[in-house]
């Protein structure tokens, strides 16, 4: 089940667009938030990096929670239900139409969990559950409104469970590749274990961040397995980073 409770203002124009391949796109502008592929098929993008995320972790008490900073249309909620055999979840999105269409649209994922309508910092700011998997998926357009917030990232520190991660997902191609590198400086200073996953046809880099070891070897073939998609990982990268180096 699934319920919203607070409030939000719309503030961008999302618009809903079906591709010739049959998906499914939350666009504003030119900048795609949100992707639901046919069925048995996947995104070929950063959705299915974010989606592959869980894998990473060493086994955990069921079922795994997770937080989402961003929800859109919900693309990777409906891919980890295809993923995750046992999880629930709790999704903050702060735009009212963005929540509609998530609903009405895209439809709310198999999973119980708990769409919070509101902005993510206040919510982050206040909250003081933990989750075993924080995923920070945060964008006004191609811009990452939190990468400046002071603060922000020993707040989202705080809502890891222990032996959980942090999930970033950064953007090299949006006007502020400087102010991401500083980011994942930060983020690479503040955890000692860390898993780039990359995409050959994505400026995307997210970066999954942890106490504990992170399981890196063979994640690709996991998610193959458990999508039932053979060439589920063409194109994706996946490498481990030790805590205070500086990656390219």
């Amino acid at each position: 089940m699934s319920r919203e409770r607070g409030a939000a203002k719309t503030a961008l124009d999302f618009k809903l667009r079906r591709t010739k391949r049959g998906e499914l796109v939350l666009e504003s502008g030119d900048f795609d938030h949100s992707v639901l592929p046919p069925p048995g098929k996947l995104t070929g993008g950063v959705w299915d990096a974010l989606a592959s995320t869980p894998l990473l972790l060493p086994a955990r008490a069921l079922p795994l929670r997770i937080l989402l900073l961003g929800v859109g249309g919900g693309s990777v909620l409906h891919l980890w239900d295809r993923v995750l055999e046992s999880w629930t979840w709790t999704g903050i999105e702060r735009d009212a139409r963005a929540r509609k269409l998530f609903r009405e649209a895209f439809g709310l994922p198999r999973a119980p969990g708990e769409l919070v309508a509101g902005d993510a910092l206040d919510y982050v700011r206040a909250t003081k559950r933990r989750w075993d998997l924080v995923v920070d998926d945060l964008f006004d357009e191609s811009f990452r409104p939190t990468l400046d917030q002071p603060g922000w990232l020993l707040r989202l520190r705080r809502c890891v469970a222990r032996g959980g991660a942090l999930v970033t997902n950064l953007v090299w191609d949006d006007g502020r590749t400087s102010a991401n590198r500083a980011y994942r400086d930060r983020l690479l200073a503040a955890f000692p274990h860390h898993v780039q996953i990359t995409c050959d046809d994505s400026e995307n880099r997210v970066l999954v961040s942890s106490e504990t070891a992170l399981l890196s070897r063979g994640v690709g073939a996991r998610f193959a397995q458990r999508t039932g998609v053979a060439e589920a990982w063409k194109g994706f990268r996946a490498r481990a980073l030790r805590g205070k180096v500086s990656a390219t």
